[in-house]
């Protein structure tokens, strides 16, 4: 497994540029992103991290969950379906091994495929674009990772 050398300063232009290269290379990868943090956690909201099944870029953590991650992500990847995961650690029986997180952390993790191209083509052009996700749903025609919107984003 190949974690980026400093997830820390994996930047926003180089996620998108990741994706896009995962997109014209048909590779088969996902993304996770924080979408909450209830008490400590390293990263915040909007933290991404591209992830693969050897090597991973970015950090939605400290590095406990990136394997876990790596398991969810190639499910994802898998059956084509995104989904959210909450870690708790704070309880000591599971996480709480003196990580240094000490709160809940609600990930997103989605599948990387030609729906992200808009996305990725609009900020690499230098413009504006709000891009809306289902986290939570139910109902059966949203489901977890569906965007919202006329097409899920909109610039």
């Amino acid at each position: 497994m190949q974690i980026a050398t400093e997830p820390w300063s994996a930047t926003t232009p180089e996620i998108f540029k990741r994706i896009g290269r995962a997109i014209g290379a048909d590779r088969s990868l996902a993304i996770a992103t924080v979408i909450g943090v209830d008490g400590a956690a390293y990263r915040r909201p909007g933290a991404k991290a591209v992830i693969g099944p050897d090597d991973t870029y970015g950090g939605v953590t400290a590095g406990c969950l990136e394997e876990p991650l790596r398991m969810i992500a190639s499910d994802v990847v898998e059956s084509g379906s995104a989904r959210t995961v909450t870690y708790d650690l704070t309880e000591d029986d599971g996480w709480g091994l003196g990580l240094g997180c000490n709160g809940v952390i609600d990930i997103l993790v989605e599948p990387i495929d030609g729906s992200w191209q808009p996305v990725v083509d609009t900020y690499t052009d230098g413009e504006a674009c709000s891009l809306v996700t289902a986290v939570e749903s139910s109902d059966p025609s949203i489901p977890v990772g569906a965007p919202l919107g006329s097409r899920g984003w909109s610039c």
